[in-house]
């Protein structure tokens, strides 16, 4: 849920092109902020703000980075949830607020895991703090972290182009996870 808490500084990031992708650009923290004040004049209009961030995130990104595939996961706990929450609808527009409210905390969602999830694989929390962990290494440690998943699990990085790899985390395996998170976290 990381990377879809705040607005996304694209300045800052260097995504000079992202205003011309993202027209519209959302986060959970002001989706948040607006069904606290009542923004929302129905369940439909949160359920479609909440959507753009997937579609944005989709739309900005390729199919193939570790983003992208957050975005689809989130996009169907959240289809998930709305089609719930559309089942057990029993009351009208200002009592959908207060049900949002109660029921939807993005602080927790974080926490949410496939049903199939098994006990010791990785969480989907772990795996953002990994990503956000990574994106903040300096060139020299990026070059370490490279050579040392080269060396233990070699198919889970994909060369995208001459100058960018991809490390895809769905697919490292609990152990060598464990030692990348703690080189990364150092």
């Amino acid at each position: 849920i990381g990377p879809f808490m705040e607005p996304v500084d694209w300045k800052a990031l260097g995504l000079d092109d992202y205003p011309a992708i993202v027209k519209k650009p959302m986060d959970l923290r002001s989706i948040r902020d607006r069904a606290k004040n009542d923004k929302y004049a129905s369940l439909d209009a949160f359920y479609a703000d909440v959507m753009l961030i997937w579609n944005n995130c989709k739309a900005y990104n390729i199919a193939e980075s570790e983003i992208y595939r957050m975005a689809e996961d989130l996009e169907r706990t959240c289809k998930k949830l709305y089609k719930k929450m559309i089942i057990n609808k029993k009351t009208k527009t200002k009592d959908e607020s207060e049900s949002l409210k109660n029921n939807l905390d993005f602080e927790k969602t974080s926490n949410m895991r496939d049903e199939d999830e098994e006990e010791g694989d990785i969480s989907f929390d772990d795996r953002i703090k990994f990503t956000e962990h990574v994106r903040k290494l300096t060139i020299e440690n990026m070059t370490v972290l490279v050579r040392m998943i080269q060396e233990q699990c070699p198919n889970v990085l994909e060369d995208l182009d001459s100058d960018k790899l991809q490390i895809k985390v769905n697919e490292i395996d609990k152990l060598n996870f464990d030692k990348f998170m703690d080189f990364v976290q150092d």
